[in-house]
């Protein structure tokens, strides 16, 4: 996507320093995570936007503010997206164990592409930290798009994408893939539905 910017941001006040969480800090550092001067503020500041974005009608419709309040203070990290300066979307994000766990995703409804554009992005953050599954729980409007990305649905529909196969994206592999993925998507959608 051009003109898109991409910020991933830790939780200051989920960093303490016991060793789960040097953990965490390490695997921070492996990917572009935005550093202030005061971490706290920056942190609050990002959540009151993403507060203030749920508002907007083209942003996160039908998402309880209080759910994205209660996952913004105790996720591990925040990926924020914009593009051409306007929000695009925003992720919660928390690392279990070989797992990265979406908690909360969404997007402005006004940009075309940009749930695809995140998911890609997410995948490529797990891959660089070594994460083997991408884990999240879906609304049932959303499970078709998540099987277009290659997630698996449970009978829950907790979604999940095995990081083992994944190669990340290049320009030249992108269209092959895309029509691969295609074929895939729609033998595990008949999968999905006679079940």
């Amino acid at each position: 996507m051009t003109d898109t910017k991409i910020e991933c941001i830790f939780n200051p006040n989920l960093i303490t320093h016991n060793m789960e969480n040097q953990t965490k800090l390490e695997k921070y550092n492996k990917i572009n995570i935005i550093k202030s001067s005061n971490p706290k503020v920056m942190y609050k500041n990002y959540c009151k936007f993403i507060l203030n974005q749920i508002n907007n009608k083209n942003f996160c419709i039908g998402l309880n503010s209080d759910y994205v309040s209660d996952s913004l203070a105790v996720s591990d990290a925040l990926l924020f997206v914009y593009k051409n300066n306007e929000s695009g979307g925003f992720a919660t994000l928390n690392f279990i164990d070989s797992t990265l766990k979406i908690d909360v995703i969404c997007t402005n409804n006004t940009m075309k592409g940009m749930g695809s554009f995140m998911i890609k992005t997410i995948k490529n953050i797990a891959h660089k930290l070594g994460m083997t599954k991408i884990a999240l729980e879906s609304v049932s409007s959303a499970v078709g798009f998540y099987i277009k990305q290659q997630f698996d649905c449970n009978p829950l529909c907790s979604m999940v994408f095995n990081l083992d196969t994944f190669q990340p994206s290049s320009s030249k592999t992108r269209s092959k893939s895309r029509s691969s993925s295609k074929s895939k998507s729609k033998s595990k959608t008949k999968r999905t539905v006679s079940q």
